[in-house]
């Protein structure tokens, strides 16, 4: 594996042009088999930054990213070469920015979720190194649509995901929030929030971050104040040489989405419509693929986040240090001069270089939660320290 490669950073969006519409019906990578009687198992989570769940598979335990966004499962290049997995063909995928690449399907033949037992899981075959650097540990592969099919009960911040293969066999819960998936797929769709000329659904994504994406044909239709521009350098499946792009950003108006209140939460413009884990962590969730539902139930002590707030940057690890990846315009970080692909090589004073991979991992990852700090960045043959202080850009609705 290229262990040195850029991350892919739209690659959790994989099959948006494809699964809404029933294409990767019969592909190879979107099959497994679950067991024909009746089944219940409960497996714990993590969301540090993706949502995450330790599995079992070739007798190891291993980490996956959990993917409601996803048609299909994916597989590391070293893991599946590891269990001698061997290819049944080709995958083709599509990231955020419409880029193809066809990829090898494998057949991994047993994936344990606690005490469930998928044999024949199809999945494609892609270096997943990307998200190591980011979740800060290794990430064998991604389980997504194929296998968490039946009955599910989601609940992100209490740390837990059941699968059954009926809804009846979940206890019962009072109340909550039922909403119609739409159109029948693959994916979790809800209904969109505007009427476009070519409707795009909103997909309930455990495998996004964020909180809320909209395309830019529903931003032009949602009544939004103020917004503000992130920059960004994204990479394509293809290329490894990063891009710049500009997304906005603004709060959500006052208008339920999928029947949820959720004024005032953070929106970014983006290639697809989604619900991110930001959001679902205020709430538990339950998906009846059969009655083709989705039903929340908000946690009150749980509020969605609402209005933005920090210090307006994300740098990711590179090697030894870090690099700019993002900068948010009239943030902290916009206003000190933080530049779009600058060289990052210290937090408040400490050399990323002499930290320990996990520990330069965290550092760069847990650094929005930071009230302070000063970043050390390379330009001209000099370190020069850049002051942040956290704070406000879009304040919420009172």
């Amino acid at each position: 594996m290229r262990r040195g490669a850029p991350p892919i950073v739209a690659a959790l969006a994989l099959l948006a042009a494809l699964g809404g519409c029933g294409a990767l019906r019969g592909s190879p990578a979107d099959v497994a088999t679950l067991p024909d009687g009746p089944y219940v198992t409960e497996v714990a989570v993590a969301a540090d930054h993706y949502l995450t769940a330790e599995l079992e598979v070739g007798g190891a335990r291993r980490r996956f990213l959990i993917d409601t966004g996803a048609a299909f499962s994916l597989i590391d290049d070293d893991v599946a070469a590891s269990l001698g997995l061997v290819s049944v063909g080709e995958q083709p995928m599509i990231d955020f920015s419409g880029v193809r690449r066809d990829v090898d399907a494998v057949r991994i033949p047993s994936l344990r979720l606690g005490s469930l037992e998928v044999l024949e899981v199809g999945a494609a075959v892609i270096d997943m190194s990307g998200f190591d650097a980011t979740q800060c540990e290794p990430i064998a592969g991604l389980i997504g649509m194929n296998v968490l099919r039946g009955a599910i009960e989601l609940d992100v911040s209490g740390g837990w995901l059941r699968l059954a293969s009926s809804m009846s066999l979940l206890a019962a819960r009072a109340g909550g929030v039922t909403i119609k998936a739409y159109p029948p797929s693959y994916l979790l769709h809800l209904p969109p929030p505007t009427r476009t000329l070519a409707p795009t659904p909103v997909t309930v994504d455990t495998g996004s971050p964020g909180a809320i994406t909209v395309t830019k044909a529903m931003a032009r239709r949602l009544a939004t104040g103020p917004r503000l521009r992130r920059d960004v350098l994204s990479q394509s499946l293809n290329s490894a040489r990063p891009r710049r792009e500009r997304h906005d950003l603004f709060l959500w108006p006052d208008a339920t989405l999928a029947g949820l209140e959720l004024e005032g939460v953070r929106v970014e413009v983006a290639g697809s419509a989604t619900i991110g884990l930001a959001v679902l962590r205020s709430f538990v969730m339950r998906v009846d693929r059969e009655a083709q539902t989705l039903t929340f139930w908000a946690d009150p002590s749980r509020p969605p986040p609402r209005g933005l707030e920090g210090l307006g940057v994300w740098i990711a690890a590179e090697g030894e240090a870090g690099r700019v990846r993002s900068v948010t315009r009239g943030s902290p970080a916009s206003a000190a001069g933080l530049r779009l692909g600058e060289p990052v090589v210290s937090l408040d004073g400490a050399r990323l270089a002499e930290m320990t991979g996990q520990a330069r991992c965290t550092a760069l990852r847990d650094l929005h939660k930071k009230e302070q700090v000063r970043v050390g960045v390379r330009r001209a043959g000099a370190v020069v320290e850049v002051a942040l202080t956290r704070r406000t850009m879009l304040a919420p609705p009172r």
